[in-house]
This record gives structure tokens, sequence and C-alpha cells, in this order.
């Protein structure tokens, strides 16, 4: 899902991105910060500190259906838990009482998906706003679990209306 090193740098550098370059990400989705935080997870994993998420958000979500489900041991924590009602960033102190609801501790390693690997950068950003500069997102997310899993090893209560 994510490009090669050198095709993020070509890219951005094409837009005008060097590395002494302070990056402000912004979108326009209608539940608010959706896409930002992909990029913004993106620019860090290449190695680009200088890189920050203006806190707004309309766009909608581009969909391939796949079932639902989960990959199992995980914990369901949705992405929009951390919005406010008018799509911007909660408190510090909520994110963090969000983590501790579902038993999540930040001081132990953490992966998180979703279903494409987009969402998930939410709660990386997250963690990264209380302290936490090490969370590892699963890039392929379920859509590459879920075609790359055995079913035996997948969790979902698809019903195909047989």
């Amino acid at each position: 899902m994510i490009p090669s090193e050198s095709y993020f740098a070509k890219y951005v550098g094409n837009l005008g991105i060097n590395n002494d370059t302070h990056v402000v990400i912004y979108d326009a989705d209608q539940v608010g910060v959706y896409y930002a935080a992909r990029a913004w997870w993106m620019f860090r994993v290449f190695g680009h500190s200088k890189v920050s998420v203006l806190n707004k958000g309309t766009e909608p979500e581009p969909g391939e259906v796949i079932f639902p489900g989960h990959i199992p041991g995980s914990s369901n924590l949705p992405f929009t838990s951390f919005l406010t009602e008018e799509g911007f960033e909660k408190s510090p102190d909520e994110m963090k009482q969000l983590f501790q609801e579902k038993g999540i501790d930040l001081k132990k390693p953490l992966t998180i998906t979703c279903r494409r690997g987009v969402t998930a950068c939410q709660l990386a950003l997250a963690s990264f706003i209380l302290g936490k500069e090490d969370t590892a997102v699963y890039d392929g997310s379920w859509f590459e679990w879920f075609h790359r899993a055995k079913p035996e090893d997948r969790v979902t209560l698809w019903n195909d209306g047989k």
C-alpha cells in the first residue's frame, strides 16, 4: 500500500518539499481528519519529522467491498472515537482514556490496523500525541489480511444472503 521510498521522495520533491520543509497536512472528509493521518504517517515512515496535521476535515470514503471482520486477538477502537462531533481531535486526556478503556497499554508494542491502512493512522497519530512515537501501522490492514490469511485465521461473520 505504501510507495517505495524513492518514489515518495520524487513525488514530494516535485511538490517542492525537501528535508527542511515543515509539511502541514489537512483534509476535508465528512468525518473530519481522515486521510491526513495517513499522509502524516507516511512522511514519518520515510524519516521526515517536520510534519504536522491541521485539525479540520469532507471527502467520501473510497470503497471496495470486502467481508467485514477482524484479525484474531485484536481490539476494536474506531478512529472516529478520537474525534469530536465537529471532526477535530479530542483532547489528549480523552484520547488516553479511550486507549485505557480498551486495556491498551501505550508502554507496550502496538500495531494499529483498520480496513485499508488509512484510518489506522488516526490512532497512530493519537498515540504519538500521547508520547508513543513507535506505534506501528499494519499498512495492508484488514484488506491484506482478508486476502492472504487462511480462512480459519479470519474472524468474519459475513452473511451473503444464503
